[in-house]
């Protein structure tokens, strides 16, 4: 039998024994905080699975990762967001992504640039959503300076490959 067929059969063992727990009153689960957790946790195991191997892999499960962590704060009402912080969310995640995938893999420098691009502007954003930054100040910022990500990103790029293909 393979390894990965008893990890999934016991997974169904143990959630169909909760549901059963659960609808014969035996137990009281909060459903989504026993769903993020299990997801948190594959996630997290999977992440360092791949930390030195696979590349888009580690950004994914990274995402995943602080995703269940966000779903996890609200489904335990230990902090509860308010709604208009999503986007600003899922750019930092993105950001702190990319930011995982260069730590992976630090020859891949480039990456750095849609890192901090991502999370600064997911920062300066959730910030003026919880009214620690003016939007004023928030959108001035981000208006100003945003083509710097696309020179940086784009110059990244240009050396990134110019080294690679001096190497050969």
């Amino acid at each position: 039998m393979k390894r990965g067929s008893v990890w999934f059969g016991s997974a169904l063992v143990l959630v169909g024994a909760l549901l059963l727990f659960d609808r014969f009153n035996l137990f009281s689960f909060r459903w989504p905080g026993v769903l993020w957790t299990g997801v948190a946790v594959l996630a997290a195991v999977m992440l360092v699975r791949h930390f030195k191997g696979g590349e888009g892999a580690v950004f994914w499960w990274t995402v995943l990762l602080l995703f269940s962590g966000y779903k996890l704060l609200r489904a335990f009402a230990i902090w509860i967001p308010p709604e208009s912080i999503g986007l600003p969310a899922v750019l930092l995640m993105a950001g702190i992504g990319f930011l995982v995938m260069f730590l992976a893999v630090p020859a891949n420098w480039h990456l750095l640039i849609p890192a901090l691009a991502l999370g600064g502007v997911g920062t300066i954003m959730m910030l003026s959503e919880l009214g620690l930054m003016a939007e004023m100040n928030a959108r001035a910022l981000i208006k100003d300076y945003w083509p710097f990500a696309l020179i940086a990103f784009g110059a990244a790029l240009l050396l990134n490959r110019r080294g690679r293909s001096g190497k050969t």
